[in-house]
């Protein structure tokens, strides 16, 4: 059996609405609890920096697009 690793605690802030949609995935069962739930976007979105990563991106290019999808 795979040792899980220690989990930290962490605190954060989001809007109140992201969190009624957060909790509205959990009590649908999507997820067992927020914290799943919050790992498994955290996961994704470390999948998805080290595919842009392997595809080329850089970090001055991802900053620089949102930047400029602000503006529009």
């Amino acid at each position: 059996m795979e040792e899980k690793s220690k989990l930290t605690i962490i605190s954060i802030k989001i809007p109140m609405e992201q969190l009624k949609q957060l909790d509205s995935l959990v009590q649908q069962g999507l997820y067992a609890s927020r914290s799943e739930a919050i790992r498994a976007a955290v996961r994704r979105l470390l999948e998805d920096y080290e595919r842009m990563k392997w595809e080329g991106y850089s970090v001055m290019k991802l900053r620089r697009s949102k930047r400029e999808g602000e503006k529009e």
